[in-house]
């Protein structure tokens, strides 16, 4: 989960009300997804909007009714191993494979139209 390599250790401090979260703070989502660590962009009264620190991806949006947890975001303990600006491979072919579904998929909309 870029920025933090594979075997990090994330330290989060449990938040209470989401009333307490702040617009431009990083927090970890505990949801029906699955655990994310995103910035939080904005809230309203039924969502979250947040954004991934790799600005290739688009902010996006998360239910409330989606959301189990939130945890803010305090420190991060990376490997002894780490070497930043090392491109991690399992992070590239994960966004390669999410690449090709995503274009699978288009092809199979525009082939249904047709």
């Amino acid at each position: 989960m870029p920025p933090f390599a594979d075997g990090s250790y994330i330290i989060g401090e449990y938040i209470e009300q989401l009333t307490d979260l702040k617009p431009g703070k990083e927090y970890i989502f505990v949801t029906s997804e699955g655990i994310t660590y995103k910035t939080l962009v904005k809230q309203t009264k039924k969502s979250v909007i947040v954004s991934a620190d790799n600005t290739f991806y688009e902010p996006y949006e998360i239910p409330l009714e989606n959301v189990f947890e939130v945890w803010k975001y305090v420190r991060g303990i990376l490997p002894e191993n780490y070497k930043p600006g090392k491109t991690n491979e399992t992070y590239i072919n994960t966004v390669l494979q999410e690449l090709k579904t995503s274009i699978k998929e288009l092809d199979d909309k525009v082939s249904s139209i047709k």
